[in-house]
């Protein structure tokens, strides 16, 4: 019936939105990205803040952004779930305020955009 429509339609319209509120995030605590991220705020004003990406099958060449969005001298990490690396390095890092990195993975390793 109709209702019933309406009910299975309006419950698909909140798993989507509920799906895209992982889209952009803003932390101020160590964070593990999660496969739905693709912008992390880093408000690092209180400390050091160490992002750790997710797996390598989770973040493809769309990447995740991570911006540090406090004006502190604290440092962002960003760091590999393992061994894996970023650009050769096991860590990357954002120093500057308001700056940000992508980072992407092409399956092996993870990438700076």
């Amino acid at each position: 019936d109709v209702q019933n429509a309406i009910e299975e339609l309006q419950t698909e319209i909140d798993n989507i939105e509920g799906g895209l509120t992982g889209l952009t995030k803003t932390v101020s605590a160590n964070y593990t990205i999660l496969s739905v991220d693709r912008n992390i705020n880093v408000d690092s004003s209180g400390s050091d803040i160490t992002i750790t990406l997710a797996p390598l099958a989770d973040i493809d060449s769309i990447g995740v952004t991570i911006k540090k969005i406090d004006g502190t001298a604290n440092i962002v990490t960003i760091a590999t779930p393992g061994a894996e690396l970023i650009d050769d390095d096991l860590s990357d890092t954002i120093e500057e305020p308001m700056r940000s990195k992508t980072i992407y993975s092409d399956g092996t390793n993870y990438w700076n955009k």
